[in-house]
């Protein structure tokens, strides 16, 4: 709704009926045309989520990470931190604390919680095939981004 309103009331272009405060066509097929893109992400996610495990949410982020470790980009920290943080919104979710008492825990002192000293699971190598899915992916994204520029 916020982004119909915003992209039909703030772009520019030939106005729907005649007046000042009438949302404007191109702004109407922008606004359906981001619509439609944020609902293939959200339902893009939905299916990820659905299917993949947490582990192997990680493990598969891990692999689409991997050629930044060329550049020395550290994929393993980024991998704990984001397994740390998909577990941290699950107990989250699992408590439901009113917006009161989530602000009053920010306030007051806490421990951190003990965890356990635990290695990170072997990352199990990729099939020929599951590489060509790679640089499939890759060269999209790259080629999504040149063609945007």
């Amino acid at each position: 709704m916020a982004t119909a309103l915003i992209y039909g009331w703030t772009t520019p272009g030939e106005y729907i009926w005649a007046s000042s405060w009438s949302p404007t066509q191109e702004g109407i097929k922008l606004a359906l045309d981001q619509i439609l893109r944020l609902s293939a992400v959200i339902l893009s996610l939905q299916i990820v989520l659905h299917y993949l495990s947490r582990r192997d949410l990680v493990i598969g982020l891990v692999h689409l990470l991997w050629p930044l470790s060329f550049l020395r980009v550290p994929i393993e920290r980024f991998a704990v931190r984001l397994a740390l943080t998909i577990e941290a919104a699950e107990q989250l979710l699992e408590t439901r604390h009113t917006f009161a008492q989530l602000l009053a825990q920010l306030h007051t002192p806490n421990e951190a919680p003990a965890t356990e000293n635990q290695p990170l699971p072997a990352l199990p190598t990729l099939k020929p095939w599951q590489w060509g899915v790679q640089c499939l992916l890759l060269s999209a994204c790259v080629l999504t981004l040149l063609k945007w520029n």
